[in-house]
């Protein structure tokens, strides 16, 4: 099976979701499928890492994330071939992962590994303390229903 695994960062920064993927991505290896990490990256980023592919994005600060509003061309094609998505993330490559998938008939699966309205409450000051938690649900819930 040839499974997308759609990650905002990947080995660029250092953390929970990049270790799962990194053994994730050896566990269905092992398994005889053929997982392809997809994520943002410098524009002249290489990986010597088999199959990743990395589309060009601008910088978030220092941050080891990059943004972009859709892969590159080279990435959109691989992606098409793929028989399943599997997204980390319920922003960026979540909703890439939703467009892609149902252009290409392909299903999207999601594992949720943040604890949104934490990093809403860090990330986002000034919210008020509960309307986080409603935000991140609602998103959440609306999200899922589309994976």
């Amino acid at each position: 099976m040839r499974i997308g695994l759609l990650t905002d960062a990947y080995d660029s920064v250092l953390g929970g979701i990049t270790n799962f993927l990194v053994l994730h991505k050896k566990a269905l290896e092992a398994l005889g499928h053929e997982p392809f990490i997809f994520t943002f990256g410098p524009k002249d980023s290489y990986d010597e890492e088999s199959r990743v592919v990395r589309s060009s994005g601008i910088p978030i600060a220092d941050s080891g994330y990059y943004f972009n509003l859709g892969f590159s061309e080279r990435a959109r094609r691989l992606c098409r071939t793929m028989d399943i998505l599997h997204t980390q993330y319920p922003f960026l490559t979540g909703q890439l992962a939703i467009r892609y998938g149902t252009r290409y008939h392909i299903p999207v699966v999601f594992t949720n590994h943040i604890r949104g309205d934490l990093y809403a409450r860090h990330n986002l000051p000034g919210v008020p303390e509960g309307l986080e938690v409603a935000l991140w649900e609602t998103y959440l819930r609306l999200f899922a229903r589309q994976c």
